[in-house]
């Protein structure tokens, strides 16, 4: 795989924690991106379980592997190329929530009372 930016909105020094073991997001990506190289177990196993079942597999992980895909009720076949791409994603709980500072708010004036002569 070509693409290890794993985390891109996190930096190297940015920390995670799994329970109670911490590691960095630099190391969790150096672990990750060495996981999913071109020599990798999982990569290994996938091509072989694909081949298994006569699918071509050199180039699931980089380029694709053409193909055609037709669709069920569909008229004509769809050329392409069909590729694996794994991904690591974090998503919070919670979103975050915005904070409004005193200086963003709006001020709301009284209107002046006026003086009846």
């Amino acid at each position: 795989m070509k693409d290890s930016s794993f985390l891109p909105d996190y930096k190297d020094d940015d920390v995670v924690a799994f329970n109670s073991h911490m590691q960095k997001v630099g190391t969790l990506r150096a672990v990750i991106t060495n996981v999913f190289s071109n020599t990798s177990v999982i990569q290994d196993g996938l091509n072989r379980a694909l081949l298994l079942h006569s699918l071509p597999s050199p180039e699931w992980f980089n380029q694709g592997a053409n193909c055609e895909i037709l669709r069920l009720g569909g008229k004509n076949w769809q050329k392409g190329k069909l590729r694996i791409k794994l991904t690591v994603e974090f998503y919070p709980d919670e979103p975050e929530v915005e904070e409004i500072s005193a200086s963003n708010e709006v001020e709301i004036s009284q209107p002046e009372a006026q003086l009846l002569v």
